[in-house]
């Protein structure tokens, strides 16, 4: 077993990799950029180390420079950044350094997400229609003639693999262009590549995962279903394993379809499959994730495993744990972003004042803040991953709502309104959404600017009449009784 594990990823994730080093007696040395030098992270690692280079998370050269200078015999890349290269991976072992993650072949193989593609019609498998070759995103007329080859609406996706990336779809040419210049925006700052494929999108739809663990002995163990459907601008809200309203033959077809394709492509240690389930019934697989994910808390609760363990064990060589795990009950979760839903979701950087985290029976929190820390404007804004469990989907959802009741966080702006309103949402609570509903949802709560400071300034205007009292505003029903003797108030 390896002592000492470099973590070259930040927030909510370089936590959970931390924990899981304390339970198995492995150093855990984190690393950060200069505007999170207050994160949880940086403080529970047994060591800390500050990034000097402009690239911070994205400079393999000085992580691998860190990780030798620190004696790191194992690096932990998290998801995105450089947990998909293949070329880290392969310069992490030449330098002696275990990636815990897939081997570089396998990586190799998430290069293209058009290769993933062709990898699975290998497979027979069913694929999206796509374009066969990337596209120049200058080249806006050939663009919008392959458009119209596919028929609207389409995709537009990064040419390079990755998660986490923006994929808007256009239905027409307007939208397109549109989609065109935000998905390679993205795409050079985070791929250095700003090339973009289109893919025919069946709308609406489910977007439904099959993460697995695979050994280097051609085992692989495919960790149920996961339906992350729902999203707002690009961001995933809400996982919910096993998926309602999947029929066991639905199920079965999945998971062979998952497995057929990890053990055609050879990938192996922890990865997840996503396919795109059309209301026909029809499953097409779409994309294939490398690294540990988000959702994977959610599934760690239905599985009772820690599936960071079981990378690290993996990459040291181990066979697949015995027995198999098995599944039991629902687990929910649902991600809170720091971002002003008043002003079409922009990140809101600033000082926590407050930061009260749901807890309770079978609630799980995965976050790296805290009262008194600053959340950075450079990074991705998930602030937290709240995860609860259930032996059936009706408790599981009134303790999620009471979870995302009792959260309560000041100094940023939040989505958990948001939440609440998914969360208590028909569509929801019936089991009958789809990659639509996140839109709807967010359509039905939105406020318009000018609207929005209107109500700005009648609160600002009540606030102020409130202080020239001085006197404590306190709801009627709060005015006695074992209340009133227990509680003081502000």
């Amino acid at each position: 077993m390896i002592k000492r594990l470099i973590i070259v990823n930040r927030g909510e994730i370089a936590v959970r990799i931390i924990r899981t080093c304390r339970d198995l007696g492995i150093t855990s040395i984190a690393v950060y950029d200069e505007s999170d030098v207050g994160s949880l992270h940086v403080l529970l690692a047994d060591e800390s180390i500050k990034l000097d280079s402009p690239k911070a998370f994205t400079d393999p050269e000085q992580l691998l420079e860190l990780a030798r200078l620190r004696k790191a015999d194992a690096i932990h890349p998290g998801y995105s950044f450089l947990s998909e290269s293949a070329e880290f991976a392969r310069d992490c072992n030449a330098a002696g350094i275990l990636f815990i993650g897939p081997s570089a072949e396998a990586l190799s193989i998430c290069a293209s997400r058009i290769d993933i593609l062709n990898k699975a019609q290998e497979a027979n498998l069913m694929v999206p229609e796509h374009t066969v070759s990337p596209l120049d995103p200058s080249d806006t007329d050939r663009i919008c003639k392959e458009a119209e080859k596919l028929g609207y609406p389409v995709a537009v996706k990064p040419f390079r693999a990755s998660s986490g990336k923006a994929s808007p779809v256009a239905y027409d040419g307007d939208e397109l262009r549109r989609a065109i210049l935000t998905v390679a925006r993205e795409a050079e700052v985070t791929l250095q590549d700003q090339r973009v494929y289109l893919e025919k999108a069946v709308q609406p739809g489910r977007r439904i995962q099959v993460p697995f663990l695979a050994d280097n002995f051609g085992n692989v163990l495919p960790l149920g279903l996961i339906d992350v459907s729902i999203s707002r601008h690009f961001n995933r809200i809400m996982s919910e394993t096993p998926p309602p309203g999947i029929s066991p033959e639905q199920e079965q077809k999945l998971t062979a379809a998952a497995v057929n394709f990890v053990r055609k492509a050879k990938l192996n240690n922890l990865g997840t499959i996503e396919f795109w389930l059309d209301q026909s019934g029809q499953f097409y697989l779409t994309k294939l994730l490398p690294s540990i994910q988000i959702e994977h808390s959610a599934t760690e609760l239905v599985l009772d495993l820690d599936v960071v363990a079981e990378q690290i064990k993996l990459a040291c060589g181990e066979k697949l744990s015995e027995p198999v795990p098995q599944h039991r009950g629902v687990a929910i979760q649902m991600r809170v972003y720091a971002e002003d839903l008043l002003r079409q979701s922009l990140p809101s950087p600033g000082t926590l004042r407050r930061f009260r985290l749901p807890g309770g029976p079978n609630v799980r929190v995965d976050a790296y803040a805290y009262a008194g820390c600053r959340i950075p404007i450079h990074f991705d804004p998930l602030l937290a991953a709240i995860s609860v469990w259930a032996p059936d989907r009706k408790t599981g959802l009134n303790r999620l709502s009471r979870a995302l009741r009792d959260a309560a966080i000041t100094g940023v702006e939040t989505n958990l309104g948001n939440l609440q309103a998914v969360v208590c949402s028909q569509e929801v609570v019936s089991g009958e959404y789809n990659s639509d509903t996140g839109k709807r949802l967010a359509q039905a709560i939105s406020v318009s600017d000018a609207a929005s400071d209107d109500l700005a300034a009648l609160v600002g205007a009540a606030f102020y009449m409130r202080r020239r009292s001085h006197a404590v505003a306190k709801p009627a029903r709060l005015s006695g009784g074992w209340y009133e003797a227990s509680r003081a108030i502000d």
